[in-house]
């Protein structure tokens, strides 16, 4: 059975390029050894992450994150027992503004393309409609980012 933690916390401060890199590159690397896979949201501080994959595992690598010195203001939005993964093939994707310039830039998307509703990298998570609401609602919480529907 595949388990699902969705849950969003702020950074103790603002990350840099090369702190979401090492960030990225951790996050598969241990992924990849647990059998999980997600995504995480990061702008202005703020993470929203989707883990999933085996129960035992996910449970383990959320008690982690709760111990990481990087979090504070964790809050579990959503947890539960799921069908079928929403990022199968993420080991761990990040989004952000900015697109990484070493390595890992295939998993990188464009948060403002992903706020209008125009990101192709995440087509699992339009298909479950509790990963969608979540998404959306994190994305709606900045202004400096477009709508979905929005004109540039």
């Amino acid at each position: 059975m595949l388990h699902r933690i969705i849950y969003i916390s702020s950074a103790t401060r603002l990350l840099s390029e090369s702190d979401l890199s090492a960030l990225l590159a951790v996050s598969r690397r241990n992924n990849a050894a647990e059998g999980l896979s997600g995504m995480m949201l990061y702008h202005d501080g703020s993470f929203l992450q989707v883990l999933e994959g085996p129960e035992a595992a996910v449970s383990q690598r959320f008690a982690h994150i709760l111990r990481d010195p990087r979090h504070r203001s964790v809050i579990r939005l959503w947890e539960g027992a799921v069908t079928a993964r929403a990022f199968a093939q993420w080991q761990m994707a990040l989004v952000q503004l900015d697109a990484l310039r070493d390595e890992g830039q295939e998993a990188v998307v464009s948060l403002y393309e992903l706020a209008r509703g125009r990101q192709t990298g995440v087509e699992g998570a339009a298909e479950d409609p509790v990963v969608r609401m979540l998404i959306s609602t994190f994305l709606r919480g900045f202004r400096d980012l477009p709508q979905a529907g929005a004109r540039r």
